[in-house]
């Protein structure tokens, strides 16, 4: 998100404001424009039910005091909340409420930007037709803004990156694969100094998915260990980045059957998400979390499998598999079923080719590794943690069961764009949502 400022509430996080004209609020204005704060503090700090009733606040109060800007933006915040809990289909019809009271007041950066996040939604609820007709009028409105001085250069730069990176998951979910290379080398062209790091992540995936898609996992490998190469590990950002990076290229090396070079990048992504963890405040692991590492730890066994030739092995391969499944069945993550499956089948396999008793003899095998990694994943305190080995022999119950093809262009290190600057009255961006 951008300009998130401050409140005087001592229940939220502190964002300084930028906008002067954020200084010149009446009471009424001042309230809603606490309260929508309130919520993006709420939503930078993953606290989703807080972020909707800070934002329901404002828009019942936008309403009455029959403020369309700020009802806009109170919408606005409610389709992001709704964005990131993954009900993409409630969220539609809010960012297009949304994005029609901003065209009314003629506010041209808000109606770009919330036609990003509305095209993001069409195109996830399998709408991409749709989602190209909203990119393409946003693009003309963003045109015509630049032309008559209503929308800066810098914010249109910005929305043209927005724009195009959606542009190529249109294209891409509609087949059109030359369409969604140009629209990608637009988005690649602008990242350096108009992404964050959770959009230009999401845009090295997007790319690396429509190599995939179009079968040429040389051409994805190549693209992803050059955006690897131009990161720097050492800076938080790219950190964040390289994980998503490292798990992907572990997925296309599985899939090219280059078994080590999949390990490799798995383990680096378990390890480095491992550290990141260790540097937050809370080590709880989030659902999130748990999703992240159970699907890397399911990656690591199917690697280690095309491996394996031995029962020390195979069990290397059966605890990671175990591991998935424990993670991904406490996330609620629908694809817990292909830990499940992966399981069955070995067992299956070991029972008709080994004889019976192989299963238990490997599941014995594979106990000592499997508790280490759940031990890796337990918060410990200094003065417990001498005791937790001990806590840990004992197996740990599970929940029930409840889910491109641009050029490989290296990205530049230039200087990120400020978000520091003066943006049009009441626009608080969602930035971070999509």
């Amino acid at each position: 998100m951008a300009d998130q400022p401050s409140s005087d509430s001592t229940e939220q996080a502190s964002y300084p404001c930028h906008d002067p004209a954020h200084q010149r609020l009446d009471e009424r204005e001042e309230q809603i424009h606490t309260l929508i704060h309130q919520g993006m503090a709420a939503m930078g700090s993953e606290c989703l039910d807080q972020a909707d009733a800070a934002y329901g606040q404002a828009l019942t109060l936008a309403r009455h005091q029959q403020l369309p800007q700020w009802e806009a933006q109170a919408l606005f915040g409610q389709g992001a909340v709704l964005d990131h809990a993954g009900k993409y289909t409630e969220a539609i019809p809010l960012f297009e409420q949304a994005q029609t009271l901003f065209a009314e007041g003629g506010r041209v950066r808000m109606e770009v930007n919330v036609s990003i996040f509305l095209a993001n939604m069409l195109s996830k609820t399998g709408s991409p037709a749709r989602a190209l007709s909203v990119l393409q009028h946003a693009m003309q409105q963003a045109e015509t803004g630049l032309a008559t001085g209503a929308l800066p250069h810098e914010e249109y730069q910005y929305g043209l990156f927005g724009l195009s990176h959606e542009l190529g998951r249109a294209y891409q979910r509609m087949g059109q694969r030359e369409q969604a290379e140009t629209a990608y080398q637009g988005a690649l062209s602008l990242e350096p100094l108009y992404a964050s790091t959770r959009e230009r992540s999401a845009l090295y995936q997007d790319i690396l998915l429509l190599y995939q898609e179009s079968g040429d996992l040389d051409g994805a490998l190549s693209f992803g260990e050059l955006v690897v190469k131009s990161l720097d590990s050492s800076d938080a950002e790219d950190q964040a980045i390289l994980v998503e990076l490292w798990f992907q290229l572990g997925i296309v090396c599985l899939r090219a059957h280059d078994h080590r070079r999949s390990v490799q990048y798995s383990q680096q992504a378990y390890d480095a998400i491992l550290r990141l963890r260790c540097g937050r405040a809370s080590s709880e692991l989030s659902s999130a979390d748990q999703a992240f590492i159970g699907r890397t730890c399911v990656n690591l066994g199917s690697a280690f499998g095309g491996l394996a030739d031995s029962l020390s092995t195979y069990a290397r391969v059966l605890a990671y598999w175990r591991c998935g499944k424990q993670l991904l069945d406490q996330a609620g993550a629908q694809d817990v079923v292909v830990p499940q499956d992966n399981i069955e089948g070995l067992r299956r396999v070991c029972t008709e080719q080994v004889g019976a008793g192989a299963y238990a003899q490997l599941l014995q095998a594979s106990e000592p590794l499997y508790q280490r990694l759940l031990a890796d994943l337990v918060p410990q305190e200094a003065e417990w943690g001498p005791l937790l080995p001990s806590m840990l022999s004992q197996p740990m119950p599970t929940s029930r069961q409840t889910s491109d093809y641009p050029a490989a262009t290296k990205p530049s290190r230039k200087k990120r764009r400020s978000t520091c600057r003066k943006p049009e009255d009441v626009d608080e961006d969602q930035r971070e949502g999509h």
